[in-house]
């Protein structure tokens, strides 16, 4: 017998890569939420995980034990219920068989699951590369005239919530729920009992192959293979891209071309651009030119690693179509203040690396939050935020803070949230960060790493993150045994990885110990050495600020006390306009920096 495997998601579906066995599966009431795969799995499928980290674009053969028909109705629960009960009465009609042959179950949100045992139509055991296809055909077929059914369950990599597991939106359980319970309760009853997460006993029933559904499944295979079959001409490696493939097959498409002999670089970037046109007005309205030319550059790079004696020569005139577009369709990062922007022509520019530089307190994992915060709720642009220092709770403490002004820390403490105003409050917080800031809350990290988790959420979420946070460098991987090398290392493969990703990298970097608060120019105290400075496109040098009131400025024993709601920031733009740019910022309750119309100059202290 052929050991299955399984992935199993626990507490949050962003844990992908998670490889069981099934039989090592446990169905038990719990209060966080847990997923497994919908089709079963070979051990190429464990191997293909164990070596590419992530469960995306596994080509493999799979099987099934219970092929699920979701129905899903937003803000009609009582639409989905009697789509689903319509469906069973179907299904039963057809098949001749009993409806509590099909179990039902409350998904613990605004849907239906109704399974249908794959003995039923004789595939169980079966590994097949295609079943998948076959499986969202006949589904297909026996839902004809049935609404609200989701057909986007049946990919290889797709996942279902585990019974009697918790809905972290709703606070309701999935629950199984008995087919006269179904068709006989009052939807209100239905989710009382998934309130509860009540377990009733399951309907025994006797599973026999149904010639009435294997005859249905395979006319809907055959029918999937008689299109295969006249489309076989039309699926080489140049054909056009299918959607959600685009990316893939274009890439796969650049790195053909480059590398076969005969063809000039020039000359296959002239090629993609023709299929680039055609992939456009077919299915890509959304692809932008800078994100072929990101592609192309990829890909040359690519093929280039795998021939190392190749050097690449481009003619200037063949860089005028692409740096022309890279211009006119650059996507910047603002940094939340207007000054620093308009010196950087829009601001941060993606495929550059800026440093935050400065002591402990002086607020710089508070500055690149809120400028990732502000790109998320503005721009709706995805943000990875490699959090080494702090803990995810104060993370999400801080972030909570910046977006609502409530300290979140204090009130559970008081007991002043209730559950339900915890759950509205992860909706809200989800909402306005449009679900695309990703906290990495690993140490000990490489920039190899970093691009690993950069790949993965787009696999994994469909997601181009634009700004990468690194909070901090001291918190890395070393290269070598001085902390000079590594930084240096650190900062060149980061810069390479804001290129070959085209996202722009912030880096906190903090400096020697010693060095008075109030120091200006940080940056020549920054620990790992001036190396760190040079290879930044700009950096910010953040300090604080002396209270006058509280501090002892005159004779031997001066005593400094500092300002904690105000920071002095100097932004060094040293590859661009070589200006250098002081702004004040203020901390409110709230925690967020904001600028000051104010002269820094203003702030500054004699203290001779």
């Amino acid at each position: 017998m052929i050991n299955q495997y399984v992935e199993l998601i626990e507490k949050d579906i962003k844990n992908r890569g998670n490889i069981v066995l099934l039989q090592d599966i446990k169905i038990y009431k719990s209060k966080h939420e847990r997923y497994i795969s919908h089709y079963r799995f070979d051990k190429d499928f464990f191997r293909y995980v164990t070596e590419k980290k992530t469960v995306a674009d596994f080509s493999g053969a799979v099987s099934i034990d219970n092929i699920w028909v979701d129905f899903d109705k937003e803000d009609d629960i009582e639409g989905a219920r009697t789509e689903a009960i319509k469906f069973i009465k179907q299904l039963a009609e057809m098949s001749s068989l009993n409806p509590s042959t099909f179990p039902a179950y409350f998904s613990g949100s605004k849907g239906f699951h109704v399974g249908i045992n794959s003995s039923l139509i004789n595939i169980s055991g079966e590994f097949s590369i295609d079943l998948p296809d076959k499986i969202k055909k006949f589904v297909q077929a026996i839902t004809k005239n049935i609404d609200c059914v989701d057909y986007s369950i049946y990919n290889k990599n797709r996942v279902i919530r585990l019974p009697f597991s918790v809905n972290k939106k709703s606070g309701l359980y999935k629950i199984y729920i008995p087919y006269k319970v179904f068709w006989g309760e009052p939807i209100s009853n239905i989710t009382e009992y998934a309130k509860d997460c009540k377990i009733f006993d399951t309907d025994k029933i006797q599973i026999q192959p149904n010639e009435h559904l294997i005859k249905i499944f395979e006319g809907a295979s055959s029918y999937e293979a008689q299109s295969k079959k006249f489309d076989k001409d039309s699926t080489s490696l140049f054909s056009l891209p299918q959607n959600g493939q685009r990316n893939n097959t274009l890439f796969k498409q650049a790195c053909k071309l480059f590398s076969t002999k005969g063809i000039k670089g020039n000359e296959a970037t002239d090629i993609m651009r023709h299929i680039f046109t055609q992939t456009k007005n077919q299915n890509g309205k959304d692809f932008s030119p800078q994100e072929f030319n990101s592609l192309i550059s990829s890909a040359m790079k690519t093929v280039s690693k795998n021939a190392p004696d190749k050097i690449n020569i481009k003619p200037v005139d063949t860089l005028t179509f692409s740096v022309i577009d890279s211009i006119k369709n650059s996507r910047y990062i603002p940094t939340t203040v207007d000054e620093w922007d308009a010196d950087l022509d829009g601001g941060l520019a993606r495929g550059n690396l800026y440093s935050i530089i400065g002591k402990g307190g002086t607020k710089k994992s508070l500055l690149a939050m809120w400028m990732g915060i502000q790109n998320c709720m503005r721009f709706g642009m995805p943000i990875a935020y490699f959090n080494m220092e702090m803990s995810t709770t104060q993370s999400f403490i801080r972030a909570f803070r910046m977006l609502f002004n409530r300290d979140l820390k204090e009130e559970v403490k008081k007991g002043l949230i209730t559950d339900e105003e915890a759950q509205q409050m992860g909706k809200e917080f989800n909402q306005v960060l449009k679900n695309k800031f990703y906290l990495i809350d690993n140490n000990n990290l490489s920039p190899s790493d970093m691009e690993n988790v950069i790949n993965d959420i787009g696999e994994d979420y469909d997601e181009k993150v634009a700004l990468v946070v690194v909070d901090s460098m001291n918190s890395m991987a070393s290269v070598g045994e001085s902390e000079s090398f590594t930084a240096f290392e650190i900062t060149k493969q980061l810069k390479q990885l804001a290129k070959d990703k085209d996202v722009v990298v912030i880096l906190i970097n903090h400096i020697t110990k010693g060095v008075s608060g109030h120091v200006r120019d940080v940056s020549l105290y920054v620990r790992g050495g001036e190396k760190i400075r040079d290879n930044c496109d700009a950096y910010f040098c953040l300090s604080q600020i002396i209270n006058k009131e509280e501090s002892t400025l005159m004779g031997e024993e001066k005593d400094y006390v500092y300002d904690k709601s105000l920071v002095y920031a100097r932004f060094v733009n040293k590859r661009e306009s070589g200006n250098t740019l002081d702004k004040v910022l203020e901390l409110g309750p709230d925690l967020v920096p904001r600028a000051l119309d104010t002269n820094p100059k203003d702030y500054e202290i004699r203290t001779r």
